[in-house]
């Protein structure tokens, strides 16, 4: 009785078994099928009875490739060798209270280009912020560049400062602007605005887990409430997971 190859599924009659064109043919659209990277459409899958240890598959129009590799219970895990992703969130105008607090963004979407064809998020979307959070997708390094912009205080020798908050563990709101700065990811403004906007900018290049969650914590000292908007791009610079 004719057995198969391990991998790919291959036919391998018997010494006893008659000559036939069928098992060659067979064969050989196997063979025809697993040249070169399988495509697929985007979103779709392998079906298992397709699918052989070690093949690698592409998107056809995402940019999207992986590995499938078979695990203990004989199904298969996709293993990203390429996975094009960037995203930018906002929240404009928001009223940031005095002291510490944390800042998410409501908004998906927007370019840091001139916009249309060929500028604008990669293989992201509104589901990506959950609740305002930003939740990153696979394992692998990120570029994460923030923007924060409070409106005018009319409040003199007043100071402004933020960081990326990563455990979603907010900063007391009584600590003072010195508080976070430890997590090497903050930056601290002068110590005596006084008059028009005020502008910092958070940078960070970074491994980080697939489901990381990205948040902006803020402070001001103006002794009420202040409008500010929160700006985040954020890209997938190479998969490690």
């Amino acid at each position: 009785m004719a057995s198969n190859t391990t991998r790919a599924g291959l036919i391998k009659p018997t010494t006893l078994e008659p000559r036939a064109v069928g098992p060659l043919n067979t064969n050989a659209d196997r063979i025809d099928e697993l040249l070169g990277a399988f495509l697929i459409n985007d979103g779709a899958s392998i079906p298992d009875a397709q699918a052989i240890d070690g093949m690698i598959v592409k998107e056809k129009t995402s940019g999207k490739v992986w590995v499938l590799q078979k695990n203990v219970g004989g199904t298969f895990d996709r293993k990203y060798i390429r996975y094009p992703w960037s995203l930018t969130g906002f929240t404009s105008d928001f009223a940031s209270g005095n002291g510490w607090g944390s800042y998410g963004f409501l908004n998906y979407g927007g370019s840091s280009g001139p916009g249309g064809a060929g500028y604008g998020p990669v293989n992201s979307s509104a589901a990506d912020i959950v609740g305002s959070v930003l939740i990153l997708p696979i394992t692998g390094i990120y570029s994460l560049v923030a923007s924060i912009r409070w409106n005018p205080s009319g409040v003199a020798n007043t100071q402004r400062a933020a960081y990326f908050n990563f455990s979603q563990t907010p900063v007391a709101p009584g600590a003072g602007a010195n508080g976070p700065m430890q997590f090497n990811t903050g930056v601290q403004g002068p110590a005596n605005v006084t008059g028009g906007h005020t502008q910092l900018r958070l940078s960070c290049l970074e491994q980080f887990p697939a489901g990381q969650k990205v948040t902006i914590d803020a402070y001001q000292d103006t002794g009420g409430a202040l409008n500010a908007t929160y700006v985040i791009f954020a890209t997938l610079l190479e998969v490690t997971g």
